[in-house]
């Protein structure tokens, strides 16, 4: 028996999460990526539009400013948005992006501290706590400059328990399975981070890989598209 949705016409409820992918460019150009970004991508949001999109987080009072585009930093523009956000009432703003860019170059060593200053909560994509097989999916000398971005953010209070700054990891695998248990992979990368190289986070978020763009040319290059495309249909759930 289906029962009725309640009052018609549905109407949206309040936006408390505004996503804003900033553009296509970045200083990596990783094996899985869906998005196929890297350098030479030049597409990025303009600061018009960024205006628009803080009309919309103080018209419609918006809690959280969610900002991706895979190196959202390199958009000339992304301080500004960042500290207007702010201005405009953004109570939480998320930046999401690979660790190697705050190494990548001198401009952007002050990153850390600017994310302190303007409360950003971070969240990071690392393929994993050993080095070869972070850059074998991301290329070399990416754990590297990844562990050196991470304890530039400790050192200014992300991640340690108590400061309020708070730093997430990102996982996702590069090859044609579906993440393990999230809980696990958490357990596994405060472990090894810590013993190895005394680095502290918050959470680890384990995602799927979407099989478009650079994966999806993985797994027809592979021949593993039809077998992943089962794991995605099996694992699929309906709640």
């Amino acid at each position: 028996k289906i029962e009725p949705l309640g009052e018609l016409p549905l109407r949206p409820s309040k936006i408390d999460i505004f996503q804003v992918n900033v553009g296509y460019m970045c200083n990596q150009v990783c094996k899985h990526c869906h998005v196929d970004a890297g350098p030479d991508r030049k597409e990025i949001m303009t600061r018009e539009t960024m205006q628009q999109c803080l009309d919309i987080i103080e018209k419609g009072q918006i809690r959280t400013l969610d900002l991706t585009g895979v190196a959202p930093v390199m958009n000339p523009e992304f301080r500004w948005f960042v500290e207007e956000a702010n201005k405009r009432g953004a109570e939480e703003i998320i930046v999401r992006s690979n660790l190697t860019i705050i190494r990548a170059n001198k401009k952007y060593y002050d990153l850390p501290e600017f994310f302190k200053a303007n409360n950003v909560r971070i969240a990071s994509s690392l393929p994993y706590y050993k080095r070869d097989k972070t850059d074998r999916q991301r290329g070399d000398g990416v754990f590297s400059d990844s562990i050196e971005a991470l304890k530039m953010l400790n050192e200014v209070g992300y991640g340690v328990e108590g400061s309020g700054l708070i730093l997430d990891l990102v996982y996702n695998p590069n090859v044609a399975y579906l993440p393990g248990d999230q809980s696990t992979l958490e357990r596994e990368f405060k472990k090894n981070l810590k013993a190895d190289f005394d680095i502290d986070f918050n959470s680890l978020f384990a995602i799927t890989n979407i099989p478009i763009s650079r994966f999806l040319d993985y797994l027809l290059a592979s021949e593993n598209y039809e077998d992943y495309m089962e794991e995605l249909v099996e694992a699929f759930n309906p709640a």
